[in-house]
Formats: C-alpha cells, structure tokens, sequence
C-alpha cells in the first residue's frame, strides 16, 4: 500500500506522468482488443473461405459476416436502428455459431465474451459449413 501511495504522490504534482500512465493503460486495451478480436475475426473470415483482410475494413465487414452467415444483405439495414442494432448483432452471431457447428450456449458466450469466444472459432477444430444457396 505504501507504494502505491508513494507513487500517486510523485504522480500528483506531474501532469505529463498522470498523460502517460493513461496513455500506457489505453494502449494496453487496445493490444488486447487486437490480439483477441480482430485476430480472430480474420481467422474465421479466412476459414470461411474469404480473405482475413475482409475482417478489417469498417461496414464491408458486416456485409461479408451476412455472407457468411447465410443472411441477406439486408439484415444489416437494422445497424442503423438503435436497439435493433444489438439484436441484429445477436442475431449473426446466432447464425455465425450455426456455421461452425455450435448452438445457442455458444451464442451467448459470443455475445457476452467475444475475447474468449472467438479465438475458440478461429483457433479451434470447428469447421465452417456452408449456407445453401437459395434458389
């Protein structure tokens, strides 16, 4: 405890320390948003058969998560409602479960815990089954 209170005192009369420290803490969160979900994500894109950079580019990558999930491009019109938007989310990952062979109790860890989630979809045995093709 005394190190801690030592340290905010020496932090107290330094506002460039108090910049760093959050600086250092934010760029922590975002490491580990990297390494745990838009890793991920352009695994699985890759094992559906499209290209990982597909994961990364804003809006064209809900456009290809509806592909790949089997649902019409149309889906995604519900993003710009809010409150649909998170059930439009559950929605796909609901279906995006379904392409890898898993259920609802899946569904809801992808919901809930995406950074434990979706490593298990792109770094597990779980293989992508295609949607038919609607005629």
């Amino acid at each position: 405890m005394d190190i801690l209170q030592n340290s905010l005192a020496a932090v107290g009369n330094n506002p460039d320390a108090i910049f760093k420290i959050v600086g250092s803490i934010l760029i922590g969160i975002l490491l580990f948003f990297i390494i745990t979900v838009v890793v991920p994500l352009c695994l699985i894109y890759k094992k559906a058969g499209r290209g990982w950079w597909e994961a990364i580019i804003p809006f064209y990558n809900l456009y290809v998560l509806a592909v790949i999930t089997g649902q019409p491009w149309w889906v995604l019109l519900g993003f710009l409602v809010p409150g649909v938007n998170c059930l439009v989310s559950i929605y796909l990952n609901y279906h995006l479960s379904k392409r890898f062979g898993f259920g609802i109790p899946f569904t809801i860890g992808l919901v809930l815990l995406p950074f434990i989630f979706l490593p298990i979809l792109a770094f597990g045995s779980s293989m992508y089954i295609k949607p038919e093709e609607k005629s």
